[in-house]
């Protein structure tokens, strides 16, 4: 099918998540993309579900989901204010050692961010 659509110079984008097609999007004169290698993807253009689903070690840990959803929230709303016109994970990261000690009631963790 992939070939038909080239024959008609229809663009096509494979999402590959098994590098099953590398081979055959290059033969078709396409370019093949490697997340974090050639190609980034801006945190703000991506859902706060989408965000949390790629922290592993997030999965069962409501506190920790509050501070990343709470702290995402925080900048899209600034985001779409104009206040910024990107973020990136870096920014998320600054932003989540200040909301965290927010949104917990252990005294080490207040501590240690106001240290």
């Amino acid at each position: 099918m992939a070939e038909e659509l080239r024959k008609h110079d229809l663009p096509i984008v494979f999402i590959d998540t098994q590098d099953e097609y590398a081979t055959l999007v290059e033969k078709l004169g396409g370019k093949v993309r490697v997340p974090g290698e050639n190609f980034n993807i801006r945190i703000s253009s991506l859902t706060e579900r989408e965000v949390i689903s790629l922290i592993p070690a997030i999965k069962g840990s409501d506190l920790q989901q509050n501070v990343v959803s709470t702290t995402f929230n925080q900048l899209m709303v600034e985001l779409k204010s104009g206040a910024r016109d990107k973020f990136v994970i870096d920014d998320l990261v600054e932003r989540i050692k200040q909301v965290g000690p927010k949104l917990t009631t252990k005294r080490d963790s207040i501590v240690a961010v106001n240290d």
